[in-house]
């Protein structure tokens, strides 16, 4: 009799320091539920009121639909199915677990008009503790009813883990394990558009987020280099993701604390920009994807005429910070020594790359005021390809970028009186700032 009068004291106790404690989470929400959410609209930059109902309640989710939102029942069951079977644990698996502000084991997933022409999907950490005080993502209407929308699921739902495993993490940082998330539930056709946005464009900053006029370049600059970091360097892939995730140190130095070895950012910054270009184990599998067909593109043609001595390039563009410009000459004539003179802002810091005859060459600059140095090859009748690949690797950039570059047929020193010979050399393809000369002195000296 005792035992039942203390339940009876007890139990509503509880329920009511649970109600003071949190009074949101006593209640699971139920099917058919309606709640008027605060939602961003990306036009307005400001939040609108979104009354939505809840359509279905699985092991880890709600599913709620804005009024204005049509989806079929098999739709929305297939969402649930979805993230309950696979988004949820997979991500769990390999990035860490998700907070719990509402004290509901479930996520809320809304679908709605995101209003926006871009964004496709978010995580908004106001809704820890604020707004609608819920572990939610949102998604866009349009994406309901494509491929894409579990993708993005998995994309938003390592944004809501990364917020509690490390909330101060560097966006590019965030990004790209999203991206990967994406990937790595099975989803990865939904980077394709960034990928592709990024080859188009490899002079972006990796680091330096939304810096693109396209910004799905910078998803794409994020995504390859977590994927090349991780497929490289994590061994055991996993705990290699886990630990990164969890970090509390951010960008560069998160990432640099679990590098095997005494391997540096800046090694795989390097190794990753060759990747791009190369995406072949014929000099060495650290050059080569794994089940990503990737090559940057060169953004400039011309035929070297050969009666003209001088090739050069009108309004050179600097390379940016930890992103990479790359240059590609073929050789109109072979079996002559190609001296290849680089200058750059000596304030920047330049890392240079010759790819040529199956070897990867890197210049020995000159410290500063000028950073010079030079490379010089003998060509062959085998290769009439040369590439070079310049990048800059700042902690704290203060240099512009610029450079220049000067080619010599048959001269060895690296300051020459004049350049001499005037071999028709090349025509050129490039990405950057570039000057091809025969037959000159050149200017940067």
């Amino acid at each position: 009799m005792r035992v039942i009068i203390k339940l009876a004291v007890i139990f509503p106790l509880l329920f009511l320091w649970i109600l003071l404690i949190n009074p949101d989470s006593a209640f699971p929400d139920s099917l058919g539920d309606r709640v008027t959410f605060k939602t961003i609209n990306y036009f307005t930059q400001d939040y609108d009121n979104t009354d939505a109902i809840c359509k279905k309640v699985g092991d880890h989710c709600y599913i709620y639909l804005a009024d204005t939102v049509s989806m079929s029942n098999q739709l929305i069951e297939n969402t649930k199915n979805e993230f309950d079977n696979h988004i949820y644990p997979t991500c769990r698996y390999y990035f860490g677990i998700e907070p719990d502000i509402d004290g509901d084991p479930r996520i809320t997933i809304l679908i709605y008009d995101i209003k926006s022409s871009v964004v496709a999907g978010y995580f908004n950490r106001k809704d820890q503790g604020g707004n609608n005080k819920r572990d939610m993502i949102y998604i866009d209407q349009d994406l309901s009813i494509s491929s894409d929308c579990y993708g993005c699921i998995a994309h938003e739902f390592q944004h809501l883990i990364h917020y509690n495993m490390d909330p101060t993490e560097e966006i590019w940082v965030n990004e790209g394990f999203s991206c990967y998330a994406s990937y790595i539930c099975g989803y990865g056709e939904h980077n394709n558009s960034k990928i592709y946005a990024f080859l188009e464009n490899p002079d972006n900053s990796l680091i330096d987020f939304y810096d693109a006029e396209d910004h799905f370049a910078d998803f794409g600059a994020a995504y390859l280099f977590i994927y090349y970091l991780v497929q490289e360097y994590g061994e055991d892939e996993r705990n290699f993701i886990k630990n990164i995730v969890r970090d509390k140190a951010d960008s560069i130095t998160g990432i640099e604390n679990h590098l095997p070895g005494n391997i540096t950012f800046v090694d795989v910054f390097k190794n990753w920009i060759i990747a791009n270009y190369l995406d072949s184990s014929s000099m060495d599998s650290k050059y080569q994807y794994k089940d990503l067909d990737i090559h940057v593109e060169e953004s400039w043609n011309q035929l070297y005429v050969p009666d003209e001595y001088i090739l050069s390039i009108d309004e050179p563009s600097p390379v940016s910070n930890w992103a990479a410009d790359y240059v590609r000459i073929v050789l109109k004539e072979t079996g002559f020594k190609l001296n290849s003179i680089f200058e750059g802002d000596g304030t920047s810091q330049f890392s240079n790359s010759l790819i040529y005859d199956n070897q990867i060459l890197e210049f020995d600059l000159i410290d500063p005021p000028n950073r010079i140095g030079n490379l010089e090859i003998e060509t062959n009748s085998r290769m009439r390809e040369v590439v070079y690949i310049i990048s800059r690797a700042e902690m704290d950039p203060d240099g512009d970028g610029e450079y220049q570059i000067a080619l010599q047929s048959g001269i060895s020193s690296l300051l020459p009186p004049h350049l001499g010979s005037e071999d028709e050399l090349f025509l050129s393809e490039k990405t950057g700032c570039f000057i091809g000369m025969a037959g000159f002195q050149p200017s940067l000296f």
